[in-house]
């Protein structure tokens, strides 16, 4: 295979309806008139080409170009391994310039085995194929922070869907709105887990979940500190199958919702201070970090925080559970 191209700074791709996935490089704000210099029409294609990149610890960022009025993109899009660390950021132009939607497949958004940080922001998000759909699936070694701005607008199962052992979901200190119903907004199942901390979240109209936050089979929620404005049916949070609702001194009535939390078959729902510890970056405590060559690295990688280590992922991941000769 041809060697990737190593990046030494960060880099913006876009994507417009009037783009074009095979004509144009994706490198500029400009309709497929402008090829090759012009967007590409396609989420997913731009994830592709992305993927072809080392990022060595840059951050790709994935923009919809300037268009006027309200832009849908109907795909269903899976971000998979990246290469190098770094981060792929998926940025919007608001709300109601910006939607990302799938009518075709369960999940709009899935970010499998990614190795890297994946960011979500500016934009509505939802899911119209079925009951069961998710609009934003974690699986694998992968890391989803959610940050401001994001309309979750119905996503039919869950909004935000940690699947496996090593899925981490971060939505800390940012202020988004929920004007769809799921059954679940945040669900950490098979020992996945979410932070939710410090977070203005806003309904917008009258809503109704079945349950808002869900953690099953030993997966994990962590929350405090989040305002939450507006009305919401449905029951608060649900620990079963030895699930783990955390709320750090918040209570069982923490969530927004009219019925209390609930727990079953070994899950719990506690208010004590975590083990973990509060990771927002207002409480987060900074690393006691050695002197010389270590400490100088360890600035140059950015940990200056506990939160900090949370998110620094391996450059590449060796899977040695299977041996070839």
């Amino acid at each position: 295979p041809p060697a990737r191209e190593k990046l030494t700074a960060g880099r913006t791709y876009y994507f417009r309806t009037d783009g074009s996935d095979s004509a144009c490089n994706g490198l500029d704000d400009a309709a497929t008139s402008a090829a090759p210099a012009c967007a590409f029409a396609t989420v997913q294609n731009l994830i592709a080409v992305a993927a072809t990149l080392d990022f060595r610890g840059f951050t790709v960022t994935a923009q919809h170009g300037t268009e006027s009025g309200s832009k849908t993109f109907n795909q269903c899009s899976n971000v998979p391994t990246l290469t190098g660390g770094g981060a792929l950021a998926l940025r919007g132009n608001g709300a109601s310039a910006t939607v990302l939607t799938c009518t075709t497949g369960l999940v709009t958004l899935t970010l499998d085995n990614t190795l890297s940080k994946v960011t979500l922001a500016n934009l509505k998000i939802n899911n119209t194929f079925s009951a069961n759909s998710v609009c934003v699936q974690v699986n694998n070694l992968s890391v989803f922070l959610s940050l401001a701005a994001v309309d979750w607008n119905g996503c039919g199962l869950a909004d935000i869907f940690t699947h496996d052992n090593q899925a981490q979901a971060l939505i800390l200190s940012v202020a988004y709105t929920i004007s769809g119903d799921s059954t679940y907004h945040i669900w950490a199942a098979n020992g996945s887990h979410i932070f939710h901390e410090g977070n203005t979240v806003t309904f917008s109209g009258s809503r109704t979940y079945n349950t808002f936050a869900f953690a099953f089979n030993k997966g994990s929620i962590q929350a405090s500190g989040s305002t939450f404005i507006g009305t919401l049916s449905g029951v608060r949070c649900t620990a079963s199958a030895d699930g783990l609702i955390n709320n750090l001194g918040g209570g069982p009535s923490y969530w927004p919702g009219t019925a209390n939390c609930t727990s079953s078959d070994g899950g719990n729902v506690v208010g004590e201070t975590s083990n973990f510890g509060p990771i927002t970056s207002s409480r987060s405590r900074a690393v006691r970090k050695p002197g010389g060559q270590t400490g100088s690295r360890l600035e140059k990688l950015g940990i200056r925080r506990e939160f900090d280590l949370v998110l620094h992922l391996p450059l590449r991941y060796e899977d040695e559970t299977r041996i070839t000769p």
